[in-house]
């Protein structure tokens, strides 16, 4: 499936097109402009660059929208030297964060470990800017599932004790593999 592609699998969107068949559609159609007035998380938008197929994008929920854009982006040399200073800036965090959500205590849908380095991280996060802060809050997004004991059982969401990953290994291993798709996409 397209989570294995590069760039593609950056956040499972189940409501995704397949990038085969926005090929499929652009080939038989012989698209030369394309506008997207539901882009998701980008995957029409990233096949249509991909092909060199001039789209337009537009999506409303804050989430697609920054995936989206994050990665259809193009990014330079400049861009990783940032990137990689913002990432020790996140693995450095000291400042201890209390964050309370009035509905469940949420330390209870991860475990201690994560729960305080994604709130270490998205503190870091605040202080970046531009192209940086929104790579880096896409690859903290995209591993929240992961590495917490929440669980998608059908339409409920449950908290279930199960092993999940060290959210820093988590967070180190997506920037590295995000990076490299970056530099090798379009």
């Amino acid at each position: 499936g397209a989570k294995w592609l590069p760039r593609y699998g950056w956040f499972h969107y189940k409501e995704g097109f397949s990038p085969s068949l926005v090929e499929w559609f652009i080939k038989t159609y012989d698209v030369k402009t394309l506008l997207d007035p539901f882009a998701g998380v980008g995957t029409t938008l990233l096949k249509a660059k991909e092909m060199n197929v001039k789209a337009r994008g537009y999506e409303v929920l804050p989430l697609g929208a920054l995936m989206s854009r994050v990665k259809v982006r193009n990014y330079d040399d400049v861009f990783f030297e940032q990137l990689e200073q913002a990432v020790k800036e996140v693995m450095e965090e000291r400042e201890k964060v209390v964050w309370r959500y009035e509905l469940f205590p949420t330390e209870r849908a991860l475990p201690p470990y994560n729960y305080h380095f994604l709130l270490k991280a998205r503190k870091a996060v605040e202080r970046l800017e531009g192209t940086v802060k929104e790579f880096v809050m896409a690859v903290l997004v995209s591993m929240l599932a992961q590495s917490s004991y929440i669980v998608k059982d059908g339409g409920v969401v449950k908290i279930r004790k199960k092993h999940v990953p060290k959210a820093k290994s988590l967070f180190l291993r997506k920037v590295k593999r995000w990076s490299v798709e970056a530099q090798q996409c379009c």
